[in-house]
């Protein structure tokens, strides 16, 4: 994770690195129902972190790993959304708990 300025992550705008759905790069083949043309998955440095919810029981956590699967590589095709963020599976280190 990195800040906009030296101030903590929480009062500041901070971004992280994130395997995000990339815009179409390749035409709806012919014949094709989706309704969307499939998306690549790119490394992307600078998507915004969430803020942390203030409702009880949320927590933020620094990813050290992430593990894409099969559902994280059909995303793209089946379900696009850009600017999508990839990975379910994943460990990491709790840096920051919503009050309550």
């Amino acid at each position: 994770m990195t800040t906009s300025s030296s101030t903590p992550a929480r009062a500041a705008v901070a971004t992280q690195t994130a395997i995000i759905q990339a815009d179409a790069t390749v035409p709806k083949p012919e014949g094709t129902k989706a309704a969307a043309a499939p998306l690549s998955l790119e490394v992307s440095h600078t998507v915004p972190m969430p803020p942390l919810p203030p409702s009880p029981g949320h927590v933020l956590i620094r990813v050290l790993a992430v593990a894409l699967n099969p559902n994280d590589f059909k995303m793209p095709t089946y379900m696009p959304d850009p600017g999508a963020t990839a990975g379910c599976d994943y460990c990491g280190v709790v840096v920051a708990t919503s009050p309550g």
